[in-house]
């Protein structure tokens, strides 16, 4: 998780003068609580700091490295980090994006990747799951790739 802690500071000082830089890392926030952490643990952001770190909701007196994740959450945090935390536009490459995650989560990193598409040059994903396959934009995401050569 070094990678996504140099990222998040990275960002922190950028955001400390651009509007678009603060915004970037509350989006990234919003979308892994809401949509991935929800009912156990939040992801929260020390500007002062420039760090990121997990409370967990049972206990908000205490927080945590982000160490502390699970692998799937580790793995959602660290690809949308990696997209909506670049600068320029990311050409993403999953390698078999569903292990570690739940055919719920899978469907949500399909949906989320489709809604940061301005924030993707391109996507490559290899998979055996019918789940990413099915929800990668219903056809449409991966249709391109489809269209051009199927393995």
């Amino acid at each position: 998780m070094a990678d996504v802690k140099d990222r998040v500071s990275e960002y922190s000082f950028k955001a400390l003068e651009e509007d678009w830089a603060r915004r970037r890392i509350e989006q990234w926030l919003t979308i892994c609580n809401e949509h991935f952490l929800k009912g156990s643990k939040t992801l929260s952001y020390n500007s002062r700091a420039r760090e990121v770190y997990v409370l967990p909701d049972e206990d908000k007196s205490h927080s945590y490295d982000l160490s502390v994740l699970s692998a799937g959450e580790k793995q959602v945090v660290a690809i949308l980090a990696y997209v909506i935390l670049s600068e320029l536009p990311v050409f993403l490459i999953l390698d078999e994006p569903e292990l570690s995650l739940s055919e719920d989560w899978q469907r949500v990193l399909m949906e989320q990747l489709q809604q940061l598409n301005k924030y993707l040059a391109g996507v490559v994903i290899a998979s055996h799951s019918s789940t990413i396959l099915r929800h990668g934009g219903g056809g449409h995401f991966l249709k391109d790739l489809l269209d051009i050569k199927t393995f």
